[in-house]
């Protein structure tokens, strides 16, 4: 969508994002659902998240709620010298995947690690982010 059609609230969204890298936009949902939109986020260290907007009176919230996760926290606090972003990306959007514990992403960035694949700060990086999109206080 062009930005003249895009909410004050997604390029709100967008600007607060952009330093960071994230790309975000605003698009219908699709011939299933006319006239439905929904705000598609990515991340090369998060893969690709899509949130629906069932009307114009819950975009404001859903931007708080983007705003205020862990997952844009957790980008934030990358290293700023990450050169492994695309393999630490696909082994946290992995670990979602198949429901990898915190430690065991962890020790695996310590292997990667230890054979010179990552840096310390991407190691310490991966073990605390976790999986991509996943909740902090969860055990997986």
């Amino acid at each position: 969508m062009s930005s003249a059609s895009t909410p004050h609230d997604v390029v709100r969204l967008q600007e607060a994002l952009r330093d960071d890298g994230w790309y975000v936009s605003y698009e219908p949902v699709g011939p299933q659902a006319p006239g439905r939109f929904k705000i598609v986020m990515s991340h090369e260290l998060s893969g690709e998240r899509s949130f629906s907007v069932p009307d114009q009176d819950a975009i404001g919230p859903i931007v708080a709620s983007i705003l205020g996760s862990s997952e844009v926290a957790a980008v934030h606090r990358r290293p700023r010298r990450t050169k492994h972003s695309v393999l630490l990306g696909r082994l946290r959007v992995t670990a979602l995947a198949h429901r990898l514990s915190r430690r065991t992403l962890a020790d695996i960035g310590s292997v990667l690690r230890s054979v010179g694949i990552i840096s310390d700060d991407e190691e310490l990086w991966l073990g605390e982010a976790g999986g991509a999109w996943s909740d902090p206080d969860e055990s997986i």
